[in-house]
């Protein structure tokens, strides 16, 4: 009992630290379609039940968290990277921000246990041994990310590394530096030993240049679409990982 009492105060403590220090939180929500909406907050203040933290911002516009479902929260605070369970109670609540102004923000429910965190949801591996994977990407619609128009570009890359929620890309081209944040492409690729194609939609999460060339290192985080069952194919994804890292572990022996 003791030792219960003392984990709950050390969080109360954490909690009350993180909100002095007006801590940004990284919110994660997976849906039963196993896309992936991340926002980010700032705490402001604590009550006994909840922290109130400044309006979300997203990551993608085209995603948001419900209320009253369970999400994950990751912060640093000590030099630790921490995370808890929560619950979005309200999106709209009053909260005291900056200057002591009352604003607009979130109310999040207060969590009972904080443990270490691992952001990555899922296992990324890297492709960029052995035969190239080839990679066929193509803007969507601008009226609907479940369409790519007739003319649109194609552009051909190799992957570098995968996971089920996500994959980079190498491109040789100049006309990828244009591409913004957010931006979804129809991605096709075939896996070695996997049955069949894929076909995804992804939503560009980074860009990089890489040094001394014209080409770019480019993040895309997939998503749902009409077209295809994403979990299905991340189920086909994890299967192949799982084929890679086991091929690892007997080259080891």
């Amino acid at each position: 009992m003791n030792q219960v009492a003392a984990t709950t105060e050390s969080i109360d403590e954490l909690l009350c630290d993180a909100a002095a220090r007006t801590v940004v939180l990284q919110l994660h929500y997976e849906d039963q379609a196993g896309s992936l909406a991340i926002g980010k907050t700032r705490i402001r203040n604590l009550t006994g039940t909840q922290i109130l933290a400044d309006a979300i911002s997203y990551v993608d516009d085209h995603e948001r968290i419900p209320s009253g479902r369970l999400i994950c929260a990751h912060f640093m605070i000590r030099g630790k990277r921490l995370q808890f369970q929560t619950v979005l109670e309200a999106d709209r609540a009053t909260i005291m921000g900056p200057g002591r102004k009352r604003v607009l923000g979130v109310a999040l429910r207060r969590p009972q246990r904080v443990t270490a965190s691992q952001r990555r949801t899922h296992v990324r591996v890297s492709v960029s041994a052995g035969d190239p994977i080839q990679v066929h990407a193509a803007p969507s619609s601008l009226k609907t990310s479940n369409a790519c128009p007739i003319d649109a570009c194609h552009y051909l890359g190799r992957m570098l590394n995968l996971s089920a929620g996500g994959m980079t890309v190498l491109f040789h081209s100049e006309e990828l530096r244009k591409g913004k944040m957010n931006d979804r492409f129809f991605l096709t690729f075939t896996l070695p030993d996997a049955p069949g194609e894929f076909y995804m939609l992804g939503s560009l999460r980074h860009a990089r240049k890489v040094e001394s060339s014209d080409s770019w290192r480019i993040s895309y985080a997939f998503k749902p679409w009409e077209g295809s069952s994403l979990r299905s194919d991340q189920h086909r994804i994890t299967q192949f990982i799982a084929q890679r890292e086991r091929e690892y572990l007997r080259r080891r022996k």
